[in-house]
């Protein structure tokens, strides 16, 4: 371990309820931006055999999927080139990959759009807790053996992550000191923090924030506030759905300027870096692992987009 008790991160548990409301959610938690686990919420999911690797497998076992194999144990995932861990499989050959998979060497099928899946999307239900259109195209699949890993990272979206099979450790932390979490240079939503075993050697400013965790368990659905930092943890062969509910591109921007703000100059230089070389001279650049398009690249074409819809109005 790189921390100590004296130094480590203060850590409390994530509000768990059972059978709580819509309004209740609205009001105690949803508009304060506030994590929570709503205890059981899919057990009706879970009733019959959809959500089984062997059901999973006799429909879409020859469907070819992007997956992510060997992935490494500790660190951020971020600092991985994508090359390293990014394959192209069967469903059927990734799950006699997972059925025979060291406990050192996770594999996954993340953030698989639910488009591919319609018989598994058919059983996803939110009703009650929103009146937005739960769409595929926003909601996706996630299947791992044990110790398959996000990475500590936010998203602009809030996020509805529901435990189908097996269970998985969740962190997070709120969104008010970026600049302790270390994010990536190039892509400021990822974290260089390991958040289960922090270097405070390279990482001291970790040591402020406040982790919030839980175990997810069959059934349970975790809400994520926007901009909420999280990190994932598949203690054994799991199998997730998540819903990403949309954004603006406002609070988006802003939200980066903040962190970009917060971490100084360097993270602004980097960004305009990219936006010249990656977006303006198109530079081809090498991805890491889980990571979008440099930031620069994103308002490069934010930008370029913006203009082009002010050229074609006149």
């Amino acid at each position: 371990m790189k921390t100590s008790a004296l130094t480590s991160p203060r850590r409390g548990p994530i509000e768990r309820i059972e059978g709580l409301t819509r309004q209740e959610f609205e009001a105690e938690f949803r508009s304060r931006s506030e994590p929570v686990v709503m205890v059981g919420f899919a057990r009706d999911w879970l009733s019959g055999r959809a959500w089984t690797l062997e059901n999973i497998e006799s429909i879409y076992g020859d469907l070819e999927v992007p997956v992510t194999v060997d992935l490494p144990m500790g660190g951020s995932p971020y600092l991985r080139p994508n090359k390293d861990h990014r394959r192209r499989m069967t469903v059927r050959g990734f799950l006699e990959k997972l059925r025979s998979a060291a406990p050192d060497r996770p594999c996954y099928i993340d953030s698989s759009n639910m488009r591919s899946y319609p018989e598994l999307m058919a059983e996803v239900d939110f009703r009650g807790y929103t009146n937005h259109p739960v769409e595929a195209g926003s909601t996706y699949l996630w299947l791992g053996s044990s110790n398959t890993r996000s990475g500590l990272h936010f998203d602009p979206s809030e996020n509805f992550l529901v435990q189908v099979f097996g269970k998985k450790k969740a962190m997070l932390v709120a969104p008010d000191d970026p600049a302790s979490l270390y994010p990536m240079e190039p892509y400021v939503s990822k974290s260089k923090v390991d958040p289960e075993d922090p270097d405070l050697s390279a990482f001291p400013g970790f040591a402020r924030v406040e982790i919030k965790e839980t175990v997810l368990e069959p059934g349970d659905l975790l809400f994520i506030p926007r901009f909420w930092w999280h990190h994932l943890r598949s203690l054994e062969n799991s199998i997730s759905v998540n819903h990403w509910f949309p954004g603006t591109d406002a609070s988006l921007a802003w939200q980066m300027v903040k962190v970009l703000n917060a971490c100084g100059p360097r993270y602004w230089w980097r960004t305009m870096r990219d936006f010249v070389a990656h977006g303006l001279l198109r530079i081809e650049f090498e991805p890491n692992l889980y990571t979008p398009q440099p930031l620069g690249v994103i308002l490069y074409k934010a930008l370029s987009t913006g203009l082009r819809r002010v050229i074609l109005r006149r």
